[in-house]
């Protein structure tokens, strides 16, 4: 027999092995979908090929042919005419566009320099004016000189910042003075009184602090004096620059007019250049388009070649190979070969494709009989070491059902008809005929060692139920208490009903 583990872990482990197999299966089959599909492209593209040549060759191609491909590709052909027709217009009229743009991007670029060296001009008389004017010349004098003694006046202003620090740090690291600092003592704001603005004196003299305080303070000044002149000086610079730019006013507001007109006349010239650029990639791109067309490199020429090439492999091949023998390109005989070549091949791949997919599909069932079983066993709780079965089910049936062999009906009933429960040990049910029975060896062996203590004097009890002390003495004097003689058997009894008497 086999239980119900051992069986649901044979049949998982045959599925596991068929899965193995059906990945090997599916791996074979993607190859060979593989050569079929690039075999059937490589026929298609021969076809395409053979039609347009046949397209090149003879403007009667399509002449006979009445099937829905050749009817495609004489409706791709009118459209391809009609569409032809359209570029030619097209670029006929982005030719005429293309010139007259490039006329106005001629004349706005001359405007824009004439409007450029107008300004040159302009400029170089108003620098010429500037110099000889003497109201212009003092006021740019005086504009440089400011500029100057600002810059110096602001350099020494931030120099006496910087020295402020390393030069106050004495008069403050002195307890007394920074004390007397901080009271503002000699000075209005101070707010002593009584006798702390005595002690206070007393100390300021005593210390000098009177022309200490002076120096601090003047030294304090030096850093906010010196800003305020810089910031007088850049007053009266800016005032300077003002006059300056009012009196050269005169002499440039004619040459800034022309700059002015001059950028916008650029502004012009170079909107002018954009539009004719995308007229001339407009007709670049419609130039490329009709030059496809005449190299038969377009995509309708394409989709007609293959519609036709669609309609030509509904021909017969021997057909197709006496109209190929006709004409006197050897190309179409080897486009022809190539067709053949590729459609036996494709052929023999899908042979292969159809084997393949077969042998998927019965694995596939063969996978879905076995975890259909491992399913059975599972809700039917039989997958457990306490259910047992027949034991050619995990073996020889097994194997058929697995291999495909049994449909697996008959496992399923051999399943339920050979299924058996594991026999399990019979517990002893304990007698209920006495007042304090026991097991066969005392008056209950789970209180081995309470009885044993209890009734030390006997060496040997069979327990049940006579008596009111549950008491059968075999030889109820053996041991302690053999040399009472009878009488003290019957004590050492302890109450039983019944005894063999008698010493050994």
């Amino acid at each position: 027999m086999i239980d119900g583990r051992e069986l649901a872990r044979r049949i998982a482990e045959r599925n596991d092995q068929l899965w193995r197999d059906e990945r090997r299966l599916a791996a074979a089959l993607e190859d060979a979908v593989r050569i079929q599909t690039a075999q059937r492209s490589e026929e298609a593209q021969a076809w395409t090929r053979l039609g347009a040549m046949r397209l090149a060759q003879d403007g009667e191609a399509l002449t006979g042919r009445m099937d829905a491909s050749a009817k495609e590709a004489a409706s791709i052909l009118q459209r391809r005419e009609r569409r032809l027709d359209e570029t030619r217009e097209r670029i006929a009229d982005l030719e005429e566009q293309v010139e007259t743009a490039s006329g106005a991007h001629g004349r706005a670029a001359g405007a824009a320099a004439d409007a450029q060296a107008a300004a040159a001009r302009r400029k170089a008389d108003a620098v010429e004016a500037l110099e000889t004017d003497e109201t212009c010349r003092r006021l740019a004098g005086e504009v440089a000189s400011l500029v100057a003694q600002a810059g110096k006046a602001e350099e020494k202003a931030a120099a006496a910042r910087s020295d402020l620090d390393e030069k106050a740090r004495p008069y403050l690291a002195e307890t007394t003075f920074s004390y007397l600092w901080d009271r503002a003592y000699g000075t209005p704001a101070y707010a002593g009184s009584g006798i702390v603005r005595r002690l206070d004196g007393w100390v300021a003299r005593l210390v000098g602090y009177e022309a200490a305080r002076r120096d601090f303070t003047n030294l304090n000044e030096i850093p906010r004096r010196l800003a305020t002149h810089a910031e007088r000086l850049r007053a009266a610079l800016a005032e300077a620059r003002a006059g300056l730019d009012a009196a050269s006013a005169v002499h440039t507001e004619q040459a800034e007019k022309a700059e002015e007109e001059a950028r916008r006349l650029k502004g012009d010239a170079a909107t002018a250049e954009a539009e004719l650029d995308a007229l001339r990639a407009k007709l670049g791109r419609s130039g490329r388009d009709l030059r496809k067309a005449a190299e038969r490199d377009d995509e309708d020429w394409h989709l007609a070649s293959a519609a036709l090439g669609r309609s030509l492999s509904t021909d017969s091949l021997s057909r197709i190979e006496k109209a190929a023998a006709e004409t006197p390109d050897a190309l179409d005989d080897l486009l022809v070969a190539q067709i053949r070549k590729a459609r036996e091949r494709g052929a023999e791949a899908g042979r292969v494709v159809t084997a393949k997919k077969d042998e998927v599909d019965r694995i596939r069932k063969r996978r879905k009989l076995l975890e259909g079983e491992v399913r059975f066993l599972s809700e039917n709780g039989w997958n457990d070491e306490d259910t047992l079965f027949d034991e050619e089910l995990g073996g020889a049936d097994l194997d058929q059902m697995a291999d495909g062999r049994t449909t697996g009906a008959g496992f399923r009933i051999k399943l339920q008809v050979t299924r058996r429960e594991r026999p399990k040990p019979v517990a002893r049910a304990e007698p209920s005929w006495g007042q304090d029975a026991g097991s066969v060896w005392g008056r209950n062996d789970r209180q081995e060692n309470q009885t044993s203590n209890r009734r030390q004097d006997e060496d040997f009890r069979t327990g049940g139920g006579i008596g009111a002390g549950g008491g059968f003495v075999t030889g109820g004097v053996i041991g302690a208490a053999a040399a009472a003689g009878s009488s003290g058997a019957a004590e050492a009894a302890g109450g039983s009903d019944f005894t063999t008497g008698g010493e050994f």
